[in-house]
This record gives C-alpha cells, structure tokens and sequence, in this order.
C-alpha cells in the first residue's frame, strides 16, 4: 500500500529537477521514504532525490518498486496551487490517484523494470568543494550561455573560477574563498556542458545554498536542499555530471 500527503510546492521542485534528466523514473518506496536515481539517455547526467518520509504531511508505504511518467506528473502537479497539499495514492487496480483541492486525477503506472535502471555509480573522490548560493550560481550559467556551449569550473590559488567562450568572445567569474559560503582548496578544472548545467541551476536557483565538487577533469557532484523551510526534513537533491574531455 502507499498513501503520501506532500506540499505541492515542494513536489513541483523535486519533479522539476528529475525533468532534466528523464522523461520516466523508477521510485523506489519504504517505509521510511521514498529514494529516486536516474540517468539521462546519453549517460552525461545522473540525478538522485531522496525525501524522507518527514518531508511529507502524510505518509503510510510498504516497499516496493513503481514506474512513473515524470513529465505527464509534472504537468498535473503543475495545476494545483503552490499552497496546497498533493496527496498520492496507489488504488487497488494499481494506478495512482491523485488530488489536490478540488482537482483529482488518475494515471496509470509503468512497469518498473521497462524503464532502464540508474547504472552503478563508483565512489569518487573529488578534492575541491564550493558552496555558492544558488541565484549567484544561476547567474554565472546564464551569462555564460550567451558565448559558448561549454563551461570550465575549476580551483585554484584558493578562488573558484568559471570561464566560458573562446579567444573571440567570453565570460569569467572569478570567486575568492573569503567570499564563499563553504571552500575546500586544492586544484581542479573540468569542462562541462552547459545546456545540462542551466537546467541544473535552474533547479536550484531558489535554494541559499548548492554544493559543488570537483576534480581534475573529473565529474562534477552538486548537491543542495529542495526543502529548506521545513527544518530537519531535508530532500537533497544530488546531481553528477560527466566533463567534456578535451581532445589533443
């Protein structure tokens, strides 16, 4: 069985961030919460939530495994009102009812296993972090855009730098440790696309607080809080983005 009440805000951001990688997902359901990893068709980006059963108003599950279309529930969720509740439940003809004020909706679930499982991720160490807020972050992709389809992140001499562009024309920010709200020093410099990165930011341009690791010409690990203003009920949010390897 599964029943869940959730704010439909917070629903809306986190079905948001899982569009930018995936038009389905498997939701893997405990009791304690429900987790989400999946990876876009050309393996560049994987995303992962995971939302407690404390971000939720309501939530009563068994484990188990469903399939869902993440745009057709991102467009449904996307006509309820910020402030109401969405509550989810899974009926006894295995389709998943929705409802949120005076609005209901049904949709049927997609078998788990035709949708392709989220690839195993080894560990890996990247020495360099940077806390940025996500509206300074956002801002950086954004003007970046406007010269090139590649960014290079990267650390040196205690200051994190962006550069996008080319000999012509480009953009850099330059961010010094003092003026971050968390730094971990060491070298890293890796290149990324941007198109997955402005969908990335955009995802968390609300947020005070993102999270980025990095290498050198090692993937990049972003992580920040969907759920903020509820404290102690997290949903993080984690995306790990392949870089672009330069050819000699």
């Amino acid at each position: 069985m599964f029943k869940a009440v959730i704010k439909s805000k917070l629903f809306k951001s986190v079905l948001d961030s899982l569009a930018s990688t995936v038009e389905e997902a498997r939701f893997a359901i405990t009791d304690t919460g429900i987790t989400i990893k999946c990876v876009d068709p050309a393996n560049v980006l994987m995303t992962s939530v995971s939302l407690p059963d404390s971000a939720f108003e309501y939530y009563k599950a068994t484990t188990g495994l469903i399939g869902l279309d993440i745009i057709r529930l991102q467009d449904i969720v996307g006509s309820s009102d910020e402030s109401d509740n969405v509550t989810l439940e899974i009926s006894e003809d295995n389709r998943l009812n929705l409802s949120s004020g005076n609005l209901k909706w049904t949709i049927s679930l997609i078998d788990p296993t035709a949708i392709r499982a989220e690839p195993r991720i080894p560990e890996i160490d990247l020495p360099c972090m940077v806390k940025i807020s996500g509206p300074e972050f956002l801002k950086i992709i954004k003007a970046s855009l406007k010269v090139g389809d590649h960014i290079r992140l990267g650390v040196t001499d205690s200051t994190f730098v962006a550069h996008a562009g080319d000999n012509l024309s480009g953009v850099t920010a330059k961010i010094p440790s003092s003026e971050l709200l968390g730094f971990r020093d060491g070298e890293a410099s890796s290149l990324f696309s941007l198109d997955y990165l402005d969908d990335m930011s955009e995802a968390s341009k609300k947020v005070s607080e993102v999270q980025l690791e990095l290498g050198q010409d090692y993937p990049m690990r972003m992580l920040f809080n969907l759920n903020e203003a509820v404290s102690g009920s997290p949903v993080e949010m984690t995306y790990l983005m392949a870089p672009r390897i330069e050819q000699d």
